[in-house]
Order: C-alpha cells, then sequence, then structure tokens
C-alpha cells in the first residue's frame, strides 16, 4: 500500500499488491500517474 500526498490537495491511496493493482487520487494534480511515469 502507498500513501502520497504533496503540499496542495492532491493525494494518492495505491495498492499494488499481486493481482490487484488499484489506485485512488483526489485533488487538482495526478498524482500517481506522475510518480508511476518517474517510477517505469
Amino acid at each position: 500500500m502507498w500513501r502520497l500526498w504533496d503540499t496542495g490537495r492532491a493525494w494518492a491511496l495505491v495498492d499494488d499488491r499481486h493481482g490487484i493493482g488499484k489506485a485512488v487520487r483526489g485533488g487538482p494534480r495526478r498524482l500517481w500517474e506522475e510518480v508511476y511515469a518517474a517510477l517505469h
């Protein structure tokens, strides 16, 4: 489980366990998409 947030109002909760792969997010930025792009 990943919990991400920035200094603004963006946040993301990510469950990356095998077979789950679910992300939920909120706020003005696509925070998880930015992190995912940086990791891959």
